[in-house]
């Protein structure tokens, strides 16, 4: 097949797959990637060592980006079985073949069975999250000194499994950015805000991500005209990007922040001072919202009010607005206050709510631990 003639979609984690899982796991997750991306795209695709390709003739010629798109998230969205394991896969798309060595390379640094407990969390999740195990429920985001005074709320899903059990974020999310699979999972929860931002006109909501996902690829360049376009959409949604992992690239981050604010939409960077960033990778991106996590800096003891104070003056020099998080009580509230906190959020506000779409279906969420955890990838799910 003449490469520079063809659609090429790679498989990007298949070399970790053919590495841990074996190779005829391996193969027979390119087997079944193809079948689903001919059965949406209703052309034929051969299997090569990185992914699957078509002629482009066989595509009608290039095909549009929103149906590649939507063939590609068809394909990613739910995990692939082979035996007893269960693969979620990660897909890019390019016009060429990429070298043999490119497209079987192996990014994980861990041993074979923690990758594959990490698959294990993974398919949980995206089977929950792909098969509408799931619900959107909310914190708000309110003045220091009035509760009433809302800057926007923040939207966390809550997964629950087929046995109606509840998905922890601490086992899946972590798992979602070791093994790079956060895109696909977050583009379903910013499709899931984008949608209740259009069912509820007044509504202003904060959407979370990785900074894994804060790239600007296919889906997004679909995404930003639609923000743009609807009336309203963007001005009333928050991007939240999570400091939990280190992004793929720093410039490909800037790079969706600027485009994300064109469309419209307000930037939040997520725990800083507890992750990746600095000072100087906040100011450049330019982000609109530092949120803190006071949770965090409470475990420093008696010096905890002067680096909460210390923080908040800092995070003043590169963002408009700056919300201290989780405040669960009075004395929190005041230890905000009094280290100039305009914005504040946390139990003391209201536990995350919502949850009767989920209790419909799985009565089990009622006992649900809605504390946010530590490490979590595309924000607290």
């Amino acid at each position: 097949m003449n490469a520079t003639a063809a659609m090429c979609i790679t498989i990007d984690n298949l070399g970790d797959i053919s590495a841990h899982f074996g190779e005829g796991v391996a193969g027979r997750v390119l087997a079944e990637v193809a079948r689903r991306l001919e059965r949406s795209m209703d052309a034929p695709f051969s299997i090569e060592s990185w992914g699957v390709a078509a002629p482009l003739e066989c595509c009608n010629g290039m095909p549009s980006w929103s149906r590649v798109n939507e063939a590609m998230c068809a394909a990613a969205a739910l995990p692939i079985s082979v035996g007893y394991n269960r693969i979620v896969v990660a897909l890019s798309c390019r016009n060429s073949a990429p070298e043999t060595s490119e497209g079987l390379r192996t990014a994980s640094q861990v041993s074979a069975q923690e990758y594959r407990i990490d698959m294990s969390a993974a398919a949980i999740a995206y089977e929950a999250l792909f098969n509408a195990r799931f619900a959107l429920v909310e914190q708000p985001v309110c003045s220091a000194t009035d509760a009433a005074n809302l800057l926007y709320s923040e939207c966390v899903v809550r997964l629950s499994d087929e046995d109606g059990r509840v998905v922890m974020p601490g086992v899946y999310a972590p798992a979602l950015e070791r093994l790079g699979l956060t895109q696909v999972f977050d583009r379903r929860i910013a499709q899931a805000v984008i949608a209740e931002l259009c069912r509820r006109p007044d509504a202003v909501l904060g959407c979370n991500m990785s900074a894994l996902s804060a790239s600007e690829d296919l889906w997004w360049r679909l995404v930003f005209p639609r923000l743009v376009r609807e009336a309203g959409i963007g001005h009333r949604m928050v991007i939240e990007i999570s400091e939990s992992a280190r992004p793929y690239s720093f410039e490909a981050v800037v790079e969706f922040v600027s485009h994300i604010q064109q469309a419209g939409c307000r930037v939040a960077l997520d725990d800083f001072g507890t992750g990746f960033s600095s000072i100087g990778y906040a100011r450049h991106t330019r982000f609109d919202v530092i949120k803190i996590d006071a949770g965090r800096i409470r475990t420093r003891g008696s010096d905890a009010p002067q680096l909460l104070g210390h923080l908040i003056s800092l995070a003043r020099h590169v963002a408009e607005e700056v919300v201290v998080g989780a405040v669960e009580s009075e004395a929190d509230l005041m230890v905000a206050q009094a280290a100039g906190a305009k914005w504040v959020q946390g139990f003391l506000f209201g536990h995350p709510h919502s949850l009767a779409p989920l209790l419909e279906r799985n009565p089990q969420v009622a006992s649900l631990d809605t504390r946010r955890p530590v490490a979590r990838a595309g924000g607290a799910r």
